[in-house]
């Protein structure tokens, strides 16, 4: 498969079946994507762990993002910390984008 290949030249590190986890997070913590800080908040006050999924760039796939004009992906950005909301990590700053009406005019008001 392409991931295979990706891994096999040293771009990606992939793990098809457990992939890969971070251990040992405490109650509160951030986690960087193009520079964004995300924070996270997990039920436990320490010895959290975070799953990472089952791809992750190695040292030189991650410089070759850097030089190759590789752009953030708010897309998925959102599917990611769904996905961590869903298994208790939940996210507070700044995703996911919120979006409001706008506050109700009285009704006394007239637009103008």
């Amino acid at each position: 498969t392409a991931l295979t290949h990706l891994d096999n030249i040293g771009l990606i590190r992939f793990d098809g079946l457990a992939g890969f986890v971070r251990r040992a997070f405490p109650k509160r913590a951030g986690v960087a994507y193009y520079g964004t800080i995300v924070g996270i908040e997990f039920t436990n006050e320490k010895d959290n762990d975070l799953d990472l999924g089952k791809v992750l760039l190695s040292q030189i796939g991650a410089q070759l993002a850097l030089i190759c004009g590789s752009r953030p992906n708010s897309v998925f950005m959102e599917y990611v910390l769904e996905r961590w909301s869903k298994n208790g990590a939940v996210p507070f700053s700044p995703y996911p984008r919120v979006t409001t009406e706008p506050p109700a005019r009285p009704a006394n008001c007239s637009p103008g």
